[in-house]
């Protein structure tokens, strides 16, 4: 009840670019879903850019070159503490959510309170009056369905694995016309976490109830399977991830642009109309893994290409391609229809689909779905529910206002 009452607050219509309240069955606990909680996240980051496209466009601040400084200034530094309880709600629900796929029920407790939640709403709520570190926990002997071997080092993994996909996120909502100067601390925020992770660890942060700590548990994971895995190579790994993606020099420049013309809205760096790649930086079961994404962009269409090679470990490719038709949702926002398969050289498969459809002037309807074997690097990172041991599935809906 207490994120639909925050979500609601959102309503007060204030400014021209379209922004969304949704709720999503993704949202029910036991059918927990890191997708439901990345458009969440959209969310929120476009209550945001709401309130900052409200004083730029209604105020005399947005009037001239040195009043949009000080306003995005302002906003760098004071979006960042708002933006907290997200940043680190989305990290411990990536831990949750493998949890919730096997029958389990976690909880998500913040450090300072040692108030257990097993609502991820709850735990992001309290956020605002509680910081600090966090950590999810799920009670032992909890699960009714027999995990596959990759299933508790993804848990582990799952917070900055979490991260780095809520960052493809905002990439993907760049692609079909909707991004936003203001998601870029979300970005690199979200493309950091392992970085931001690693130098915690070695200054020698506490974590969760006194634990060592997720990467020092997945560096021993990868050493006691003959894997050699350093706080360098994770390090690295999330730095190339967001200087070598090109939505991270698109945030830039859209900056600039906003600062010189006044509109704050993204567009993707583009050679013709192939997308220039962004990169992701994944700890996987079976090693490091980077993942190159690429698209064909048509303001009627998206077509995306997307490559993901465990470079460090036990070598796996995959594939994965699709089609996206762009579809008119409000006057300035658009939604999508279509799906992607995905393929890798373990012999794994994997499909997902979505679909948006118009409800009058304001409101949409969206519906989809995805199945994946367990050892697909798509399926370790994101089933939301596993129907056996090889093979996981999510079947979700979907009601948002734009306004």
């Amino acid at each position: 009840m207490k994120f639909l009452i925050l979500l609601t607050a959102m309503a007060v219509s204030m400014y021209t670019q379209a922004r969304s309240i949704t709720l999503d069955s993704g949202y029910i606990e036991n059918r927990a879903s890191n997708r439901a909680f990345w458009n969440f996240g959209l969310d929120y980051e476009g209550l945001g850019a709401w309130t900052f496209d409200g004083i730029s466009e209604k105020t005399f601040v947005g009037n001239s070159p040195f009043g949009r400084v000080l306003l995005s200034a302002g906003y760098y530094f004071g979006w960042q503490y708002a933006q907290e309880p997200f940043y680190v709600s989305n990290h411990e629900f990536g831990h949750g959510t493998r949890s919730t796929a096997v029958g389990a029920n976690p909880y998500y407790t913040w450090n300072n309170s040692g108030i257990a939640h097993d609502n991820i709403f709850e735990f992001f709520i309290e956020g605002f009056s509680t910081r600090g570190g966090a950590f999810a926990t799920t009670p032992a002997g909890a699960i009714n369905v027999s995990p596959p071997d990759n299933w508790s080092f993804a848990s582990t993994a799952g917070g900055v694995n979490n991260s780095a996909m809520f960052a493809e996120a905002l990439e993907d909502q760049i692609n079909i016309g909707s991004g936003h100067i203001l998601e870029y601390i979300a970005y690199v925020r979200s493309k950091q976490d392992a970085y931001n992770y690693v130098l915690a660890t070695q200054s020698g942060a506490s974590f969760g109830s006194g634990g060592t700590g997720d990467v020092d548990n997945l560096i021993s994971s990868y050493s006691s399977r003959g894997i050699d895995v350093s706080y360098n190579d994770i390090k690295t790994g999330s730095q190339v991830s967001r200087w070598l993606s090109s939505t991270h020099w698109a945030y830039l420049y859209s900056t600039f642009e906003y600062i010189s013309k006044g509109s704050p809205k993204v567009q993707p760096l583009q050679i013709g109309y192939f997308l220039i790649p962004n990169v992701s930086h994944y700890l996987m079961y079976k090693g490091l893994s980077y993942k190159v994404r690429t698209a064909l962009v048509d303001p009627k269409f998206v077509m995306p290409f997307e490559v993901e090679y465990v470079y460090r470990g036990e070598r796996v490719l995959e594939i994965s391609t699709g089609f996206y038709r762009i579809k008119d949702i409000t006057k300035s926002h658009n939604g999508s229809m279509g799906g992607q398969i995905f393929v890798n050289s373990s012999g794994a498969f994997g499909v997902k689909a979505k679909g948006d459809f118009v409800l009058g002037k304001t409101s949409v309807f969206s519906v989809g779905g995805s199945a994946y074997q367990s050892n697909l690097l798509e399926g370790e990172r994101t089933i939301s529910t596993y129907a056996n041991t090889n093979l996981g599935y999510e079947i979700w809906g979907a009601v948002g206002y734009w306004f």
